[in-house]
């Protein structure tokens, strides 16, 4: 085919006037040149005399249509047909009509396709969804229902009343059946009633309350979505108290975990935390507070906007009830109720402890002077699984009866004979400071835990204690209630409690979730009537009694001798330099010389040449012989100084 010859016209582009044009891909190519460009191009074609049809101006309207569809592709085929209308203008050719045509007809087919298959996707992701059964919201997440482990948690939980979200969170922690408690409590919380629950400790109480919490809270937002009410959306459910912010950390973890595919959000509040930060969590409007009273009665009285709503919560919940209820402890508590105006509407109740049962007082009275505290309702579904047993059968109690010189002997003996990850007990602070410099010495890394550290210092402390399969904490009672630590293997009462609820609940802190321990009474003239009151709440004639034999003692207490020795010499030293570096600012200040002669270099030396003879000592392990058989008796009664044990 020869060339066609074109002549050029000038064109008023604002005016969009294209009837001179036959090619009206040129037309759009004109387009993207400026007006010296189309003056040199007019120019040249008529010095080549090309002269255009002339063609009907309503047809060439429908063509320009058709060429603005080219030029913005809605699909894949007009992005070709796009790319083609783009070949530079010197080598276009001229477009077949019935090629344009044949291109336009695959451009509908194609897209008629597309369409096919999106409406085929879109009835088989909406018959998807009816087959879950389950009516979500926005923020609903949506559970893989098909996996075989959510199916056999589906076949031992599913028949409580449980949502799958709350079921999928359980599936992420492997817990795939319910505890004793669990089973009593969830399906009467479902049906919100009030709950007293009390069981030893490491039976799963936190779940027992905290399932149902959730659920519950959960069937009330779905029932004002599905109302299109917007009731529940910035509102305060549920109120969960606690004793020590370490349990009410706790909880909190415990919680997040169940309501990680759940639309229920929650946070603590708990001294030595910044409260600006509290501010902040409270901002977001969770659904549960999760408190020590101190700090939640200091937010209310603060004015926070969230916590104003107290008054208007439908579930609360008090852990470790016995503290909370004792006399003379957490007046806050008793504002906080009051601020609740429990009495004035219906809110579902759930109190759980571990030593319901270990009162000598009649359980009528508790349980009655309970009732009127928080307006606890008269049918309160009451379990109480420790009438048996006060601690676990899983937990083997063992005890020592020996001189109280002689006590970090048998602990040293203890923790070399049953390693992992042990609790250490005592009643001071000023005796957990000496035993772990001890331990220290004897390079044992203990982890020191009191009331006295800050916040930070304590959580810091107690996940290195979780993180170590051989860790070693020593520390005061304020380890003792509700903390759920992992495999804790060992806990030794030093120093034995006053009051035997509080043996129970340090003892609690092994052998839980169904799982081995072993408890350790180190039994010291000054312990014996500390251990009377726990003996006859236990109400068990007799427990393992350790043994070592007269040899192995012997080692033993070289080497307990001698890190006492370097402890206290190394404590006067440090406390010497303490005071000199007192001494010297002082001196400073006044204008007179110090003395720098505290510490003596023989003393030094002395403290070294001690230490090395340690080290070698401790580079052998004194019981690695021993038979664990021959160290136990259950003989009976035990008979020191005319006091029978």
């Amino acid at each position: 085919m020869g060339k066609q010859k074109r002549t050029w016209v000038n064109v008023d582009k604002t005016k969009g006037d294209s009837s001179e044009f036959d090619d009206l891909g040129i037309v759009e190519e004109l387009a993207d040149y400026n007006d010296e460009d189309l003056a040199d191009i007019i120019a040249e074609s008529n010095r080549n005399g090309d002269q255009p049809p002339k063609k009907k101006k309503k047809k060439i309207d429908k063509d320009i249509v058709e060429t603005s569809e080219i030029k913005n592709p809605s699909n894949e085929c007009d992005k070709d047909k796009a790319l083609e209308s783009e070949t530079p203008l010197p080598e276009r050719k001229t477009k077949d009509k019935g090629k344009k045509k044949k291109i336009k007809k695959k451009a509908k087919k194609t897209k008629k396709k597309q369409t096919e298959v999106n409406e085929k996707n879109q009835e088989e992701v909406k018959s998807s969804n009816e087959n879950l059964n389950q009516d979500f919201s926005d923020t609903d997440v949506v559970i893989p229902t098909t996996k075989p482990d959510l199916i056999d948690i589906k076949d031992k939980w599913g028949n409580m009343g449980i949502h799958d979200e709350i079921l999928h969170g359980l599936l992420d922690k492997k817990f795939m059946s319910p505890t004793e408690i669990q089973k009593k409590c969830i399906p009467r919380g479902i049906g919100f009633k009030d709950i007293v629950g009390a069981a030893e400790t490491g039976s799963g109480k936190t779940l027992a309350f905290g399932i149902p919490l959730v659920a519950n809270i959960l069937s009330i937002k779905k029932a004002h979505l599905e109302r299109n009410k917007r009731d529940s959306i910035g509102k305060l459910f549920g109120v969960v108290i606690a004793p020590t912010r370490e349990l009410a950390l706790q909880i909190q973890t415990h919680l997040k975990e169940i309501t990680k595919h759940c639309d229920v959000a929650v946070c603590s509040l708990v001294g030595g935390l910044a409260p600006e930060k509290q501010e902040r969590l409270l901002s977001r409007c969770p659904d549960i507070v999760i408190a020590t009273p101190g700090r939640l009665l200091k937010m209310i009285e603060s004015g926070n906007e969230h916590l104003e709503k107290i008054s208007g919560i439908r579930f609360l919940v008090i852990d470790e009830c016995d503290r909370m209820f004792e006399k003379g402890h957490f007046r806050e508590l008793k504002n906080i109720l009051e601020k609740m105006k429990l009495k004035d509407r219906k809110v579902q109740k759930y109190v759980f402890s571990a030593t319901l049962s270990v009162e000598q007082s009649p359980k009528k009275q508790f349980y009655d002077d309970l009732c009127a505290s928080i307006s606890l309702d008269a049918k309160a579904c009451v379990v109480d699984l420790t009438t048996r047993r006060i601690t676990v059968e899983q937990l083997r109690q063992l005890k020592v009866i020996c001189e109280t010189n002689e006590k970090e002997i048998y602990l040293f003996h203890f923790l070399l004979t049953y390693p992992g990850r042990t609790i250490v007990f005592a009643n001071t602070i000023a005796c957990i400071d000496r035993l772990s410099r001890l331990l220290r010495v004897l390079e044992l890394n203990p982890l020191l835990l009191h009331a006295k550290k800050q916040q930070k210092q304590r959580l810091q402390r107690l996940d290195a204690f979780k993180a170590s399969k051989n860790g070693l904490l020593v520390c005061t009672d304020v380890a003792a209630h509700g903390l759920d630590i992992p495999e804790v293997d060992n806990v030794v009462h030093f120093q034995l409690p006053k009051d035997p609820k509080v043996y129970i609940h340090r003892s609690g802190r092994t052998a839980r979730a169904s799982k081995d321990g072993r408890t350790l009474i180190i039994n010291g003239p000054e312990d014996f009537e500390a251990f009377r009151s726990i003996s006859k709440v236990l109400k068990e004639n007799e427990m393992e009694s350790l043994h070592i034999e007269s040899h192995l003692m012997r080692s033993l207490k070289e080497r307990i001798v001698l890190a006492k020795d370097i402890e206290r010499k190394m404590y006067n030293q440090q406390k010497s330099k303490s005071d000199a570096a007192w001494q010297k600012r002082v001196s400073k200040d006044i204008g007179i010389d110090a003395d720098d002669s505290r510490i003596d270099v023989g003393d030094k030396k002395e403290l070294k040449g001690k230490q090395t003879q340690l080290k070698r000592l401790l580079k052998t392990n004194p019981v690695a012989n021993q038979k664990k058989e021959q160290m136990f008796s259950k003989s009976g009664t035990i008979t020191i100084s005319g006091i029978a044990l």
